[in-house]
């Protein structure tokens, strides 16, 4: 039975860091009132700036808030 329980546990470890991996390499869309949307991650939010990161890239931008529809919702 020790040996058989061996396998479950690999697979079932697997599976959590492929699913975890999975769920972190989903972008954040941020639409602007232009109709622009930006794709990559947001990295911070205050009243006056979001602090955003594009895909493939290292560099922090900030966007105004006045700048981004409030409206808009990307569901991940």
């Amino acid at each position: 039975m020790k040996n058989s329980a061996k396998p479950i546990i690999i697979l079932i470890i697997t599976f959590f860091f492929t699913l975890t991996n999975f769920a972190q390499s989903e972008s954040d869309v941020v639409a602007m009132l232009n109709g622009d949307e930006k794709k990559g991650n947001v990295t911070a939010i205050s009243d006056e700036e979001i602090t955003f990161i594009y895909n493939g890239e290292t560099l922090e931008y900030k966007l105004k808030s006045k700048d981004v529809n409030k409206n808009y919702v990307c569901q991940r």
